[in-house]
């Protein structure tokens, strides 16, 4: 493991994951590799929706020098009381940790969160010590917050991403999109991280991948990523998803983002790492259960990809 180290885990609602490194953390950021989120009775039986509110948050805090603890909060609620459910295996979120480990120059690797940055406004910015151009900066999603209120509406639309913007002493600042639509457009927040690395690491490299999908997605196939060099690890970050329907709908799963394979929900019988390929899961899917029927929705998801190299 070098000194820029990552680690990913699927987490329930009302339970907690930690994180350990096999070093001190200098510094450390978090983030959503992906969600699902599944309406169901206590029979179990798929429920279709309006929606209230709609919101992930991941409470991070260190746990010791070497470790973080991550606590989500995870809420898809209408005005009539119904909830997910804790119990139900497939409401969870795919969470990530990055972390510049002890032994690393302390300004090569800047990693930060920054929480409730309204829809269309940028965050305040975070310091960038060198002041250098970084070869690479990558802000990502880790949590949101959008609602209807009162009363629960059916859902056209929704978009939650972000992206990096420069200040003129060359600090970061992430910008911020947070919108769901029924017949009119109500704006959130969102919750981001963001990691820059400044001076060029051949151990590193970081690609951009995209999911989409128009109806019923396949899940029988890993997603391939391929990288320069064979690859020792590797990790994936949401920046953008996009759902969609054809019309106003109330909703009974809704996902988004992906994970090297097996790190959460099914896993497909070939390698999450082999050679220079990482191979992803990928969750892109919006769907309505009435009765027999299923009515799908559009999905697209943009995904950040960090990998470590074996030859860095």
């Amino acid at each position: 493991m070098g000194q820029l180290a990552f680690q990913t885990k699927s987490i329930r609602i009302n339970q907690s994951a930690t994180f350990e490194f096999d070093s001190d953390i200098q510094s450390y950021s978090v983030g959503l590799s992906g969600f699902n989120m599944e309406v169901r009775s206590g029979a179990k039986e798929i429920l279709n929706l309006k929606i209230s509110n709609f919101a992930v948050h991941l409470d991070a805090e260190p746990q010791g020098s070497n470790a973080v603890k991550v606590s989500p909060s995870i809420v898809l609620t209408d005005d009539q009381g119904h909830d997910l459910d804790p119990s139900d295996t497939f409401n969870f979120v795919a969470v990530t940790v990055i972390a510049w480990l002890a032994g690393g120059a302390q300004n090569d690797v800047v990693l930060a969160n920054e929480n409730d940055i309204k829809d269309g406004t940028v965050s305040p910015a975070v310091p960038n010590p060198s002041g250098e151009d970084p070869d690479v900066v990558e802000p990502f999603i880790s949590g949101f917050e959008l609602s209807f209120g009162k009363p629960s509406q059916e859902i056209l639309s929704l978009n939650v991403g972000t992206d990096i913007r420069f200040d003129e002493k060359n600090n970061f600042k992430i910008g911020s999109v947070a919108q769901m639509t029924n017949s009119t457009t109500v704006t959130g927040s969102l919750d981001a991280g963001l990691f820059a690395i400044i001076p060029d690491m051949p151990a590193y490299e970081v690609t951009i991948t995209y999911i989409s999908y128009s109806g019923s997605p396949d899940f029988s196939k890993c997603h391939p990523v391929t990288f320069s060099a064979d690859v020792k690890s590797a990790a994936v970050l949401m920046q953008n998803f996009e759902l969609k329907f054809d019309q106003p709908r109330t909703i009974s799963d809704i996902s988004g983002g992906g994970w090297l394979n097996g790190q959460a929900g099914v896993k497909l019988p070939v390698p999450a790492i082999e050679g220079k390929t990482v191979n992803l899961n990928t969750m892109a899917q919006l769907y309505v259960a009435i009765g027999n029927d299923l009515y799908w929705g559009d999905v697209s998801t943009r995904l950040i990809v960090i990998a470590e190299l074996s030859d860095g």
